[in-house]
């Protein structure tokens, strides 16, 4: 039995909006409060009982109950939620006991949340409870008023939910054996979602024949990522089409609002503060909707890929690559590498789909593959330089492309650790050359390996479009 992550999409009303709005900020408040309490005794953790309030599972837990002794507010939330906060936070901070003592962010330590972009995440336990299911009504309880009643609200979600997850009503009375075990309410580009912490049955991992299928995947900046498999077939996985100018558009709309002007008022507590314009919420409304657009795009894209890999292939190995401080010198792919890479994304797609399809994820290290040739071992002392995208082999005169290269000595890595060589040469021929392209059409390939087993429908929006070789 696994334990998963569902989410599912929120219908909340206005009334119900501002109180998980409101529930939220006062989380960021507390993660803040919390924040700083670490920063003002991290350089005295050497002493015995700092390490004892940074590093114990419950040291930064137990301030709650001071904090709501001088903060009433706090008492108007759940209270297993404000102590996932710390829990969450102390995992944060243990990561800093073997880091160098710098102040660097890098370092571990946790930072300050700005509600506007933060939104703290609302978690519940179903043995503490605090939300109930009936349906697709989802009641959620917070804490009590200064008048001692219980605060609360109802949601509704728009979907039922999958079978696996709704065996019977979620009542207060959680038996140990229900598959929901917990709930975090978060919001996205200003769309409730409840993520529901779910117990589900996965497919076993399938036995390998005598000779798997199995592709190998060099991920990098000027597309997603570069394949190549045990048929010799070289696959170009470009990024989700469309992604890039909603990017532009995002960026676009973001500099027109920022120049609306905002109104400073008082309320009626003798604060100042400021109040957007009707034009700053327009944008800022089509912001939100651009941006789940792309983040829509962007999920249906890598779940295609995934699943089309899951379909195909016994094996999928993935190369271990991550953006780093030596792509800074490259100006054309530097905003994209640092903000928009997908490569992370693509590795945990690729890993869930195949753990739910009962195929075999691996990983192999990419340090010093694509300057290796394939065929005769030869490596560059210096490197390759980045803009290089087809080189020879000084070695054995191979002409390569830098990613196929890489590829194919990442396909060598994954097949020893499954101990299924590739031949006694240990060489693979690239026989021909594809690219993987979402169009809503059947998988077509031209003559050269692998060009009848894809001859049928992929999912919904699938193609492959044979490449020709610029040679």
């Amino acid at each position: 039995m696994n334990t998963v992550g569902l989410r599912m999409r929120l219908a909340v009303p206005p009334e119900a909006a501002a109180l998980l709005d409101a529930q939220s900020r006062i989380h960021g408040w507390w993660h803040n409060h919390l924040v700083e309490r670490v920063n003002a005794i991290r350089s005295q953790r050497d002493d015995q009982t700092v390490r004892q309030l940074l590093y114990s599972p419950y040291g930064l837990r137990n301030l709650l109950t001071e904090a709501k002794q001088t903060q009433p507010f706090l008492r108007s939330c759940w209270t297993y939620s404000l102590q996932a906060v710390a829990i969450r936070m102390t995992a944060t901070v243990k990561k800093t006991r073997t880091a160098p003592r710098s102040p660097a962010p890098w370092a571990g330590w946790p930072r300050f949340h700005r509600w506007s972009t933060d939104w703290a995440a609302l978690e519940y336990h179903a043995l503490t409870g605090g939300f109930t299911l009936a349906n697709r009504t989802l009641k959620l309880t917070f804490g009590r008023e200064e008048d001692g009643s219980q605060i609360h609200c109802s949601v509704s979600l728009v979907e039922r939910l999958p079978p696996y997850a709704r065996p019977s009503a979620l009542t207060p009375a959680v038996k140990a054996t229900h598959p929901i075990r917990g709930l975090r309410i978060i919001r996205e580009h200003g769309v409730y979602y409840a993520v529901f912490i779910v117990r589900r049955e996965l497919a076993a991992v399938k036995p390998l024949p005598t000779t798997p299928r199995v592709i190998s995947l060099d991920p990098h900046h000027y597309s997603l990522a570069v394949a190549v498999d045990t048929d010799g077939m070289a696959t170009r996985i470009p990024y989700p089409p469309g992604v890039r100018p909603l990017g532009r558009r995002i960026d676009q709309l973001k500099a027109r609002r920022d120049t609306c002007v905002r109104a400073w008022v008082t309320d009626e507590r003798g604060i100042r503060r400021a109040v957007s314009s009707k034009r700053w919420k327009e944008f800022d409304a089509l912001i939100q909707q651009t941006q789940r657009r792309r983040e829509a795009r962007i999920t249906q894209y890598l779940y295609e890929v995934a699943n089309w890999l899951c379909r195909h292939y016994e094996v999928i190995a993935i190369g271990d690559y991550r953006p780093g401080q030596a792509t800074h010198a490259v100006s054309a792919v530097n905003r994209w590498v640092h903000n928009e890479s997908l490569v992370g994304r693509l590795r945990q797609t690729v890993a869930w789909v195949a753990q739910r399809s009962g195929r075999r994820y691996l990983t192999w290290p990419e340090e010093g593959t694509t300057r290796t040739c394939h065929y005769c071992g030869n490596k560059w002392i210096d490197g390759i330089p980045t803009g290089r995208r087809y080189y020879y082999c000084p070695g054995c005169g191979h002409h390569w492309r830098r990613n196929e290269c890489s590829a194919s000595n990442g396909l060598r890595l994954a097949l020893l650790q499954i101990n299924s060589p590739l031949s006694d040469s240990g060489r693979l021929e690239i026989g021909s050359r594809r690219t993987y392209r979402s169009t809503g059409l059947v998988v077509t390939a031209g003559a050269g390996a692998g060009a009848d087993s894809f001859a049928r429908p992929i999912g919904n929006q699938t193609s492959l479009v044979r490449e020709t070789d610029p040679r």
